[in-house]
């Protein structure tokens, strides 16, 4: 029965970032604080139950955006939740508060700036 506390925490963890993400898509004005929101259930998953528990939410919730919603949610929703791994990712090593925000914004920048890319298809659809 050890496999049952994960489990229970992966479920609720992969619900509230799916119900924040929901509320940040259909919620005008309040949307864009909420989105601010969407990873920190997936990175106090990360931080109880490691890696892989963070990395496969992650895939999971993706695959159940981009089944509901298309691949433009989907991958909106893989750049939030990127905030997440490259928290997590930082804060395992032994590195400096400053370094940490450096290196996870600048993983978000560039996941934001690439999926944008991938949505507009050409850096002149994307001045747009």
């Amino acid at each position: 029965m050890a496999w049952l506390s994960p489990l229970k925490h992966t479920c609720l963890a992969l619900v509230c970032s799916l119900l924040l993400f929901l509320a940040a898509v259909m919620i005008p004005v309040a949307g864009v604080l909420l989105l601010l929101l969407v990873p920190q259930p997936l990175l106090l998953l990360g931080a109880k139950h490691g890696r892989r528990a963070l990395l496969g939410t992650t895939v999971l919730a993706s695959a159940v955006v981009l089944v509901s919603g298309g691949l433009a949610p989907a991958l909106s929703y893989l750049v939030a939740a990127s905030l997440a791994i490259f928290l997590l990712f930082a804060l395992g090593q032994d590195r400096s508060l400053q370094r940490v925000v450096l290196l996870a914004t600048t993983g978000f920048f560039f996941c934001g700036f690439a999926t944008g890319y991938t949505l507009a298809r050409s850096f002149a659809d994307l001045q747009k």
